[in-house]
């Protein structure tokens, strides 16, 4: 798979989890934990680093919207964004009346901030396909991609080889109905195999990477 369509499909994935991650309080907090206390106490964890789950105060969209224009598009973008507007006008635009705020804040809010925060620091963007250390937090949350992404002749089809594209139409609908479009044109094919594939909540399986 090309290593710009992986960095796109692996983009989307990554806005998923955030998004799933948001409404999931207990799994976002304990990924905070994680990280702090494994950086705090190296010396325990100290193969952590290697496959462990990580957050950082650092913003990612820049990132995914790079690796992928057209997740602006998606279902998961939008409710990011839509939280993100949510908690802009819950919070003091002034820096100073930020720490007096979160302090009157209650506990149950504070909580939810936090999981909102600690969602947006995930990346799961990769280069190449194989395993990733937010597959743990996928499976935490239950992240099913047939959910929340589909395999269109411009997210998917016509940037993969024809076989990829028979494949996935002999996995979502059968080996038969693969039979006729191996004779097409590239781009008749996709178009065909587009219209196979609505509906069959297939993905490919750098989507389905992190199923148990």
């Amino acid at each position: 798979m090309p290593k710009k369509l992986v960095r796109a499909l692996t983009a989307q994935r990554t806005a998923a989890l955030q998004a799933m991650l948001m409404e999931n309080h207990h799994v976002a907090l304990a990924a905070l934990a994680h990280t702090m206390v494994t950086d705090l106490a190296r010396e325990v964890y100290y193969r952590s680093g290697e496959g462990g789950i990580k957050v950082s105060a650092k913003n990612v969209a820049y990132d995914l919207h790079a690796a992928d224009a057209a997740l602006e598009d998606s279902r998961a973008w939008q409710q990011i964004n839509a939280a993100r507007a949510e908690w802009g006008e819950r919070l003091p635009g002034e820096p100073d009346a930020l720490w007096e705020h979160l302090l009157a804040m209650p506990q149950e809010e504070l909580i939810a901030l936090l999981a909102h925060c600690t969602a947006l620091t995930v990346d799961g963007i990769q280069s190449r396909s194989g395993e990733h250390c937010t597959d743990a937090l996928a499976r935490a949350v239950n992240l099913d991609m047939a959910d929340r992404w589909s395999a269109t002749p411009d997210g998917y089809l016509c940037q993969v080889r024809k076989t990829d594209v028979l494949q996935a139409v002999s996995e979502a609908v059968s080996p038969a109905e693969a039979v006729p479009l191996a004779a097409m044109k590239k781009g008749p094919m996709v178009e065909a195999a587009g219209r196979l594939l609505e509906g069959k909540r297939w993905v490919p399986p750098l989507l389905r990477q992190h199923a148990a």
